[in-house]
């Protein structure tokens, strides 16, 4: 428990530098809408904020040893606090002029492609919406499925 504690420390160290250059780039803008606008501001705003809250949920569960979080609540927050920073990881690759260009074609071709994401989002909300009304209308007793 001290090596992981230790562990803990030096990421929640690493988690306030990170919200310290966030918070003082955020002093910087002109409003709080300006610097929300961007994007990657918001990632890095979730990002420090679940990081935040994977520390606490941990070093709770470290010091009272009750488990007042299940393992897989806290790998879960951990999962998307991963992903998020492997995010920014690919999004800092624009600092290596042979990456740039494939960075930005990615990022344009996800932007161009919202609306087919959207698309395809209601679509399959549609088919979801119906397949949960007819497995529902089903008589429990006749054993059934649609599926």
């Amino acid at each position: 428990t001290l090596r992981a504690g230790g562990l803990a420390l030096i990421c929640l160290l690493c988690n306030m530098f990170f919200a310290a250059l966030e918070i003082t780039q955020m002093w910087k803008s002109e409003s709080l809408g300006d610097y929300f606008a961007d994007f990657w501001n918001c990632v890095d705003m979730l990002s420090i904020s679940l990081n935040y809250v994977f520390l606490v949920m941990f070093g709770i569960n470290l010091v009272f040893k009750e488990g007042y979080f299940t393992h897989n609540f806290i790998l879960d927050i951990a999962s998307w606090c991963m992903f998020l920073m492997w995010i920014k990881v690919f999004y800092w690759f624009r600092l290596f002029t042979t990456y740039a260009k494939y960075i930005k074609l990615i990022i344009q071709t996800i932007t161009d492609m919202r609306y087919f994401f959207a698309m395809v989002l209601i679509i399959m909300l549609s088919f979801g919406n119906f397949m949960y009304v007819a497995q529902n209308t089903l008589e429990e007793s006749s054993g059934a499925n649609y599926i």
